[in-house]
């Protein structure tokens, strides 16, 4: 996708404006589609949100104009420019790491300020988006599994380190210092939690603990009666855009469950990363029955109620699991998980994992409030004839 650019006059009408800068849903209609291209091809790339500092909205055009030229003059020609709804500037690099993206970000800052323009409300996003790091982390020394984790996944290692960059200082280069704080560069184009959908999770959330807390008490009993350790069982799960919470269920399992899958990995009856066993020999007498009713994630309305998930979305993987799904799979982080989805109703005929993974990428492109309504209405007819076991 490209636009014609002219570098000569700068008009303020709009109109004209859209002759060398994108309009907002052709720049993330770009971002978008490279998203699709990094994700199949394993690339990087990098986007860069700014302001031209304006006293007002009909000088902004203007000046929005002017910094289009100081973009033709530094940019690629496989770089796309444009406009954002709120009025900001935004720059998608393909083939881009985050140390080239604020290389270009100070050397546009540069070329502003040489015409009396000023840059401000600047932001980098990068996709794959980086992990979290501490401010306060000095250490010197990062091994290469380290360095690899802030320049991108394993999947990307075709990617090249910046040779010019002294391996010892990496991280205090990317973090130290500096006003921008690196984001996902897919939450640019993954559209906002629908009002309405948070709205239904409370709702139900609510009802939903007050109808079934007779029966948690007696779960709670039972599994205190049948076998040691707490009654509740908590996991560290990923959630939207990848950050991690810990999920609450109901424990099914013996107490040393997790130690215990290590001596079972070659008895998993799952492809790809999940784990899955038909005859698990972790699960405890009443954690069966509590698995084939689904009154083990009955809990997990509370970590609704916090936000964490959603009554219907796509079910959260652990975050080992969730860290060896391939790129195009991670697609489904793009809204919060939830306790049903298309594949809680469907997985005794979808054994594939990446059937199930293409089940939540459905759900995304098809969410809506009667979908939902359709799908909880599903749920509740699974549990009353016993299909929705683990």
């Amino acid at each position: 996708m490209s636009v014609a650019r002219s570098a000569t006059t700068y008009p303020t009408h709009s109109a004209e404006l859209s002759s060398v800068l994108l309009t907002p849903k052709q720049l993330d209609l770009a971002i978008a589609k490279e998203r699709m291209r990094a994700d199949r091809y394993q690339l990087r790339f990098s986007v860069l949100i700014f302001r031209v500092k304006a006293t007002s909205e009909s000088t902004r055009k203007t000046l929005n104009f002017q910094m289009a030229t100081i973009l033709d003059s530094r940019l690629r020609i496989t770089d796309e420019r444009g406009l954002r709804s709120n009025g900001s500037i935004g720059v998608l690099l393909p083939h881009t790491h985050e140390v080239g993206a604020r290389i270009v970000l100070d050397a546009l800052r540069d070329l502003a300020k040489r015409q009396s323009l000023q840059l401000e409300d600047s932001q980098i996003y990068v996709y794959p988006p980086l992990p979290e790091y501490s401010e306060g982390d000095d250490s010197q020394n990062e091994s290469d599994a380290e360095i690899d984790g802030l320049l991108g996944r394993k999947a990307f290692a075709t990617f090249e380190k910046p040779s010019t960059i002294e391996t010892g200082n990496l991280k205090q280069i990317l973090y130290r210092g500096l006003s921008e704080k690196i984001g996902d560069a897919s939450q640019l184009v993954v559209p906002a939690y629908p009002r309405w959908k948070r709205i239904v999770d409370i709702v139900l959330a609510s009802v939903g603990l007050l109808v079934s807390l007779p029966v948690l008490v007696l779960a709670a009993i039972a599994i205190r009666l049948s076998s040691t350790g707490p009654v509740l069982f908590s996991q560290w799960r990923t959630g939207e855009f990848g950050k991690p919470f810990q999920i609450l269920k109901l424990r099914t399992m013996v107490v040393d469950a997790e130690e215990l899958k290590e001596k079972l990995q070659e008895m998993n009856e799952r492809d790809g990363p999940a784990f899955k066993m038909k005859y698990d020999p972790r699960v405890t007498r009443v954690g069966k029955f509590l698995r084939a009713t689904g009154l083990d994630e009955l809990p997990q309305l509370v970590n609704v109620l916090k936000g964490d998930m959603s009554i219907v979305g796509p079910r959260p993987l652990p975050c080992s699991e969730a860290a060896n799904c391939e790129a195009w799979q991670r697609r489904r982080l793009d809204t919060k998980p939830g306790i049903t989805c298309f594949w809680q109703i469907m997985k005794s005929r979808v054994e594939a994992f990446d059937d199930w993974m293409r089940l939540d990428l459905k759900y995304l492109a098809k969410r809506s409030f009667f979908q939902d309504v359709r799908l909880i209405a599903k749920t509740v007819l699974a549990v009353i004839f016993g299909r929705v076991g683990h």
